[in-house]
């Protein structure tokens, strides 16, 4: 029913003609900008156990648009309270060191900028559903991925398992959808 990887395979991830659903308790790797990951890579401690940071992200990336142009990329994010931006306790999945005020300004606006894209979509959600968990969800396989040290991910594909989490996204994304203009609005308060 499951499978234990060390840190997500997004090759092993089944999403042929599905939408994806992220939903995670930070902001993702997926909707940052690559100039923002690598002034990460080149300036933190990166805490995953993984041989090349670089090709994790590209292998990231690389599934972020298979999914856009097979079907819709939902991203479920909780966006942070000026008082936790400001004291430096947001920080970025699998990353050890947290985002800047201007850094996080810079992810909202490559999101921002992902909007104009009609097969992506953004629900600002008002705190974390998991700490330090990210799920991606799709019709046929569900990755739960652990985003603090021990790193860990576990593959579920058993479709009434998989079903079950499609439920729960839905059930998230319909009670945070916002017009786009009103999430542009919401977003550019942290620009």
């Amino acid at each position: 029913l499951i499978r234990v990887c060390k840190t997500a395979d997004f090759y092993q991830f089944e999403n042929a003609s599905s939408d994806i659903t992220v939903l995670s308790s930070c902001p993702t790797a997926f909707s940052m900008p690559e100039n923002l990951f690598s002034e990460y890579f080149n300036r933190s401690e990166l805490l995953f156990e993984a041989n090349d940071a670089k090709d994790i992200y590209k292998q990231m990336k690389r599934f972020f648009e298979k999914a856009l142009l097979s079907g819709h990329f939902h991203e479920c994010v909780p966006l942070p309270s000026d008082e936790d931006l400001f004291d430096e306790k947001i920080y970025p999945e699998f990353l050890s060191t947290p985002y800047s005020p201007q850094e996080f300004a810079e992810h909202t606006k490559n999101i921002i900028n992902l909007l104009d894209n009609t097969k992506y979509r953004f629900y600002p959600l008002p705190e974390p559903g998991f700490l330090d968990v990210q799920l991606i969800i799709s019709e046929k396989s569900v990755a739960v991925s652990r985003l603090k040290a021990p790193f860990f991910t576990i593959f579920l594909e058993h479709p009434l398992l998989c079903r079950a989490f499609v439920e729960y996204a839905d059930s998230v994304k319909k009670q945070y959808t916002l017009d786009k203009v009103t999430l542009k609005r919401k977003l550019e308060g942290y620009c």
